[in-house]
């Protein structure tokens, strides 16, 4: 009973990985495609929130996040943390980040994180899903 029951979850896992693997190589980009993905994102890096609007249109999704203890943590590395924060400022004054997400290609998304300094919203970190 027990050989049994492991061959059909074995079957059901392979069945999964197979389906998965298709699907994977149906939605593959073309060498072209992911090198102006990769190009999209180094650009990005450097853009400021405004810049990247003029330069790649409105994004598809935006949210403002307050930065407190609990929330810099979910967002931002030690590193980033220490380099943007070291005195942890937005504990003392209400301090925000802006998290925005655009549609590249078929499927990607690049996501960018803001935060505000000298009057201008400047990136700190990027993400590309694929």
């Amino acid at each position: 009973m027990r050989s049994m029951f492991f061959v059909m979850i074995s079957l059901i896992v392979l069945g999964c990985n197979s389906q998965n693997d298709k699907d994977f190589k149906k939605g593959a980009y073309t060498s072209k495609e992911k090198q102006s993905l990769h190009d999209d994102h180094k650009e990005f890096k450097k853009l400021k929130f405004e810049e990247a609007t003029k330069q790649f249109g409105e994004p598809s999704e935006t949210r403002k996040i307050k930065i407190d203890d609990e929330t810099v943590h979910s967002f931002l590395s030690d590193e980033l943390i220490q380099k943007h924060f070291p005195n942890k400022e937005y504990l003392k004054k209400d301090t925000y980040m802006i998290e925005a997400n655009w549609k590249r290609l078929s499927e990607s998304w690049i996501t960018v994180w803001y935060i505000y300094e000298k009057e201008t919203w400047k990136p700190i970190q990027t993400l590309v899903t694929i």
